[in-house]
């Protein structure tokens, strides 16, 4: 056989025989713990080890041929004698595949001869398996156990193509990654659609100054054509020439904005059809890479029977939700991680089957991995055993012990807290380092990777019943949508989905308290850090000029200082080349739409980062001092602002807060919905193109309750056209505005008119 020909053979056998060999070791560990699936399992077994055998042939491996063949002669002279195959031959059985495992891994880097030893070791390994009076082992190959021809096939090949094929899942990546690229595209449409809509205003305000102008020229041709007519003179060259501006002007200026208007019309219309089919490509691209959580259920079980087994314990590993579908690429990235915490939770967490069954429990121990989608394009893996749990005290200790805390301040911290020591790298609480574990890497592992993947992970224990960890990882790849704000001279994207709100500064009660700036934001005193000083870039502006983002958890917001958000649009994230595949808080780099680049921020590395760390205290911060009762504010009125772009939403809020009223948010029409019936409002600044729920929808649930008919709503949307704004009356919008022609002082007059 042509040596080019076997070694692309020898690829595409290995890739097949991986498969084969991870569904044998799962048959094999099932029928080790129940012998009584003996008939069916083997049945399965031999299936599978005649078409390895085959493949085996067809790359002039024959010692594999021979030990695919003595394995079959065992598995046919149980099920024909009709005796049950004991645990200790499926156990060895299963050491014999991990050692072809390795062998068909080496293939082609590893000389033959090598292979030949290890193959005839194995062969050895199987011989003393025989069943004494049961079978007699073959001296070499037989026929099929159906007794027909035996035919070899070359692995990957087809008889029938059928309706799929198979594909590298590099070349899918590639295709899927320059599919991404198409992103800039759909940002380029609605950067020309912007320019245009600018250009359409500047035509407007110009409009809008010549009918100032167009009284005082008139009046002017007729002056000078009056005083030529009282001398008895011709009018003047410039005389003529104005009075043919003026008739030529209105013409000229109205074909422009037609003409605008047409190729606004069109960008627009462009625009939609390009986002609508990126959009579809993306997506179909991305479900092509997606595969059911299963794919690993081999690989786990095995896993979780070598430990179990090397420790003499005794555990049944159970997958809920394993067809839950996620990107292969970040599957691939969670299988260490997963690898890691099931040998921590069997090492660490579970017991000897003697002393579970001294507490009562049973001998087997539990571990069970749960998928469940939780929306948002995520899901939620939770890994949970029945073991002893978490030590917390000796976690405290060994928190001392190291010098990571002093043992007053580690009793101050509570046990959720001292739980969250146990992801630092080398923390451990085993004195000694064994093969499997013992130095402090494992949630380490799982908590890096977790926030490679723009994710989370949790954990949560009750002593002598459970240990639960808890990752929350995106089910496929994504563009992103991001916040971009000004960063002393740079321009950083920061992802929305990280951000809680967004707040001026000068806004806020700003204070020095204990050394430490804070801010009042919703009764509550949080920290506030620049992202200047952690992305270590110089900044000059004050506090009071800067945008406060509110990141971080529930239970311990922070405020972020921005110099100013300038916008917000969907990214594609590209990786930093060799060498800054690492940088510390930023997680690469993106296109914005104006061509420009920027860097995309690393929230979970910001939020460790030993500034923002160091600026926090362990307790909790007050409260805000509650305001005295005689310097109480007259009652503000309430506007609602019903927007999904964040960018718009601020601009709106600050601009009405500024005015002295008192504004909630919400996100879309739904949600505007929802609050306008929960809460008393003066009025509503809506836009209208709004996922869930439009602004014309809004306004006409609005006007259709009787309780709330005559709540004034007011429209702010880039919608220009004239059917739109009939739309708008229609529904019982109260004033229309267009936000290419927006300004702030006429919002605020009708916003007192109305109210």
């Amino acid at each position: 056989m042509d040596p080019e020909f076997l070694s692309k053979l020898r690829e595409a056998f290995k890739e097949e025989a991986a498969e084969q060999l991870q569904s044998i070791s799962t048959s094999l560990i099932a029928l080790e713990k129940s012998p009584e699936l003996s008939k069916t399992t083997i049945e399965s077994l031999l299936r599978t080890f005649h078409s390895l055998k085959g493949s085996a042939r067809a790359v002039n491996v024959g010692t594999l041929e021979q030990c695919c063949q003595t394995i079959e002669s065992l598995l046919v002279g149980y099920r024909d004698a009709g005796i049950s195959i004991p645990g200790r031959v499926a156990s060895t059985l299963n050491d014999v595949v991990g050692s072809i495992q390795k062998t068909i891994h080496d293939l082609g880097s590893v000389p033959d001869e090598e292979l030949e030893t290890d193959l005839q070791n194995t062969l050895s390994a199987l011989a003393a398996l025989e069943p004494s009076g049961v079978i007699a082992m073959p001296e070499k190959p037989q026929a099929a156990p159906d007794g027909g021809p035996e035919s070899t096939i070359v692995p990957g090949s087809r008889l029938d193509a059928g309706s799929s094929v198979r594909i590298q899942v590099d070349k899918l990546d590639e295709v899927v990654k320059l599919s991404e690229e198409l992103v800039n595209a759909k940002l380029a449409f609605a950067q020309r659609l912007v320019e245009c809509q600018e250009l359409s205003s500047l035509l407007n305000q110009w409009s809008r100054r010549w009918q100032r102008l167009r009284p005082e020229l008139e009046n002017e041709v007729m002056r000078r054509t009056s005083l030529a007519y009282r001398k008895n003179q011709d009018y003047s060259p410039q005389t003529n020439a104005l009075r043919e501006f003026l008739d030529l002007h209105d013409s000229f200026v109205g074909s422009l904005m037609e003409s605008i208007n047409a190729i606004e019309k069109s960008v627009n219309a462009d625009r939609r059809g390009i986002d609508t089919l990126v959009d579809t490509l993306l997506s179909r691209g991305r479900e092509l890479t997606m595969v059911p959580f299963s794919v690993l259920r081999d690989l786990l079980k095995r896993i979780a029977w070598d430990i179990s087994r090397q420790q003499g314990k005794r555990v049944h590993l159970k997958i809920k939700g394993g067809d839950v579908e996620i990107d292969r690429n970040i599957l691939d990235e969670l299988r260490d991680p997963l690898v890691h915490l099931i040998r921590n939770s069997i090492d660490h967490g579970i017991e000897s089957p003697e002393d579970r069954e001294a507490l009562g429990k049973s001998p087997e121990a539990s571990i069970e991995i749960t998928l469940e989608p939780i929306g948002g394009g995520k899901v939620r893996i939770s890994l949970k055993d029945d073991g002893k749990g978490i030590d917390v005290a000796a976690v405290r200790a060994a928190a001392v012990e190291k010098g990571i805390a002093g043992a007053e301040k580690i009793e101050e911290l509570s046990d959720k807290q001292v739980m969250q020591l146990l992801f630092r790298s080398s923390f451990s609480t085993r004195d000694a380092v064994s093969h499997i574990s013992g130095r402090g890497l494992g949630l380490t592992i799982a908590k890096e990777i977790a926030e490679k993947l723009n994710g989370s992970i949790e954990l949560s224990s009750l002593k002598g019943r459970e240990t639960v960890i808890q990752i929350t990882v995106p089910v496929r790849r994504a563009t992103m949508v991001g916040v971009t704000a000004r960063v002393g001279s740079q321009t950083v994207v920061i992802p929305t989905v990280s951000m809680r709100s967004a707040v001026r500064a000068r806004d806020q009660d700003v204070r020095m308290i204990q050394g430490r700036w804070t801010m009042s934001y919703n009764e509550r005193l949080l920290p506030v850090v620049r992202l200047a000083d952690i992305l270590q870039v110089h900044s000059q502006t004050s506090i009071e000029d800067s945008t406060a983002l509110i990141v971080g958890s529930i239970e311990q917001p922070i405020a972020l200082l921005v110099e100013d958000v300038t916008g917000e649009q969907e990214v594609a994230v590209k990786n930093l080349p060799q060498p800054l595949t690492r940088v510390r808080s930023i997680a690469g780099a993106t296109q914005l739409k104006n061509g420009d680049l920027a860097v995309v921020i690393n929230m979970n590395d910001v939020l460790t980062s030993s500034i923002l760390v160091t600026t926090l205290t362990t307790g909790e911060f007050p409260a805000a001092p509650p305001t005295p009762a005689q310097s109480k504010p007259p009652v503000k009125q309430r506007i609602l602002v019903v927007e999904d772009s964040i960018t718009s939403r601020v601009l709106l809020k600050n601009i009405l807060e500024t005015a002295g009223y008192l504004v909630s948010v919400a996100s879309d029409g739904q949600d505007g919905w929802e609050k306008v019936k929960s809460e008393p409002f003066d009025l509503v600044v809506t836009d209208v193109e709004m996922p869930r729920m439009n602004g014309f929808e809004l306004t006409e649930k609005i006007r259709s309750e009787a309780a709330l008919a005559d709540l004034p709503v007011i429209v702010v949307t880039s919608l220009a056209s004239l059917e739109d704004r009939r739309k708008g009356v229609e529904v019982g919008a109260s004033a229309y505005f267009v936000k290419s022609n927006f300004e702030k002082s006429n919002l605020v007059d009708m916003v007192k008119r109305l109210i």
